[in-house]
Formats: structure tokens, sequence, C-alpha cells
């Protein structure tokens, strides 16, 4: 039985934890994580599953797999930490974005396939189900419209999800994982702009428009701050997929997180083949576009 470990106080736990608990494996996580472990109803019941250490040496040391969703300048310092110390292990699951901008991604990225460790970063949208849409049927010029109402944004909580230098915002946050599906569909992309809105200082809108060498238009429109909430794709005049979330009409429950489904994609498809080029890719096109992205600040 694998012992899998799990750092980080949010999706690591209510995704990847809640995920790993129902498979055949030992569980651990760290200490200060307990009281917002007995907090959640769907973490709770499986407490007396969980092994805690104190810190990341003693969970490390304990683990030959371990899950890693922390902030991206924290996930930084972790992977820096573990090339220096050379602690590989059987596998890592990272968090996208991998660092806080494109540039430190790629030589991340570089000094892990270079050392040769075998890891993951978590791009979900490539198992929805608009992205095999796009990836098989879209023969046209496409626009991507996402709205939503950030939950953070909505408690007029502060969070390093709308800092752009700590890897959040509308662009490094949420619209990296569009970018990696564009990537991969489309090889070169040219005539790039963007454009990251702010209102009061907090970085709320992204718009992005992309021509490619096969002459196809991309729009991407991404607002964190809307009252509705809703996803099209259009392909051409054609309306290729519309719900109120990337992850299809979900219904919240509180047994389990409605992305676990999709971490489940991810692990099986994972042990077919090596995404590296694919990572490589995406985070070369999210370069190339945050060279082009401009400001613009609104009352």
């Amino acid at each position: 039985m694998k012992n899998i470990g799990f750092l980080g106080s949010g999706f690591a736990l209510y995704g990847y934890l809640k995920y790993f608990s129902l498979k055949k494996c030992n569980l651990y996580t760290l200490e200060k994580y307990k009281t917002i472990i007995k907090k959640r109803s769907d973490l709770n019941r499986i407490y007396s599953k969980i092994i805690f250490k104190r810190n990341d040496k003693e969970l490390l040391d304990h683990c030959n797999e371990v899950v890693v969703a922390r902030r991206p300048i924290d996930q930084e310092k972790f992977i820096k930490n573990i090339l220096k110390k050379k602690i590989n292990l059987k596998k890592y699951y990272f968090e996208k974005p991998l660092c806080s901008n494109p540039k430190k991604s790629l030589e991340i990225l570089h000094k892990l396939k270079k050392n040769k460790f075998n890891f993951n970063i978590g791009y979900l949208f490539f198992y929805t189900e608009f992205y095999k849409k796009i990836i098989r049927t879209c023969k046209h010029n496409i626009n991507v419209n996402w709205e939503f109402m950030s939950y953070d944004l909505k408690k007029n909580k502060t969070s390093w999800k709308f800092n752009l230098s700590k890897g959040g915002g509308p662009l490094r946050f949420y619209g990296i994982h569009l970018i990696a599906i564009l990537s991969k569909k489309y090889k070169k992309c040219t005539n790039i702009s963007s454009e990251i809105t702010f209102k009061k200082n907090i970085p709320i809108r992204w718009k992005c428009n992309i021509l490619t060498n096969s002459k196809k238009k991309i729009e991407i429109s991404i607002n964190t701050f809307s009252k509705k909430n809703k996803f099209t794709i259009l392909s051409g005049n054609k309306s290729l997929y519309s719900s109120s979330s990337p992850f299809s009409n979900y219904q919240k429950n509180k047994i389990k997180d409605y992305r676990i489904k999709y971490i489940d994609y991810m692990i099986s498809d994972l042990r077919k083949k090596n995404n590296y080029k694919i990572y490589k890719d995406s985070m070369n096109l999210w370069k190339k576009i945050e060279d082009k992205t401009k400001f613009d600040y609104e009352m």
C-alpha cells in the first residue's frame, strides 16, 4: 500500500486527499491542518484515516508520493528545496500555475525534467466535456467567455488569487487553464493582444485575442467579478458549448467536491503518458501572452 502526502490547506485536502481516501492508500498531511479538516463535513468523516506529521520533512520521510497544492510562490520554494536535497519520490502532483510567472515556471520545469523527477501538473480542464469538443470538432474561429463571481471577491477577502506577483489574477490563476488547451491545439500563435482590467487595484478581468498560423482567430474573455455564472464557447457562429461553468452544471454536495471525478480522469490518464511537452508548450504560450499584456485601471 502506497503512502501519499498532501501539502496545502485547500484543494490538496478537499480535492486530492478526499479522492485518494477512496483508494487503498495511507494518507499523510500536516498537524496544522487538523482544524480545517475537522470543520469540513466531507473531510471530518475520514479524519481517523489520516496520519499527521509536524512538518514537510517528516511527511516526505514517510511518503513515496506527494500532492502539493500551495500558493505558487510557496510551491516554487518547495520544489527548489526537493531539487536541492534530491528528494526524488516515486511521484509528485503539483498544482497550476507551477510558479508565480511563466519565466520561473519554465526554469523549474526544466530542472524537474533534467533531474528526472516524475511529476504532473493539475490541468483538470483537459478532462472536461468542452475540451473534447474544442480538440475534436472546432475548425473555425473560437470565442471563449467565462463569467463568475469569485468567492474571495464576493466576500471581500484578501487573497493571493488576486495578487499578480504571487501567481494570482484572471490570467495567471484562471486563464492558464485555457492557455494549456490552446497550446495543445494550435502549435503556433502570433499577433497576440492581451489586457488585464483592474477595479480598485484588483485584477478582475482578462481579455486576449490571438491569431494562429492557420489564420484562426481566438478570443478569450474572463470576468471574475460578474453577477452571472456563465461559460460559453462559440465556433464561428455556432454554439459549441454553454454551461454555468467549465465543469458543466454541477451540483454542490457535502460529501465530496465536484472536481474529484476530474482528478480521477487525470490520474488514470497520467498512467499512460508523459505530459512534459504539453506543460512546456503551455508555459511558452503563457509567456508570449504575458509579454504582450497591458493593464487597464477602472475607478
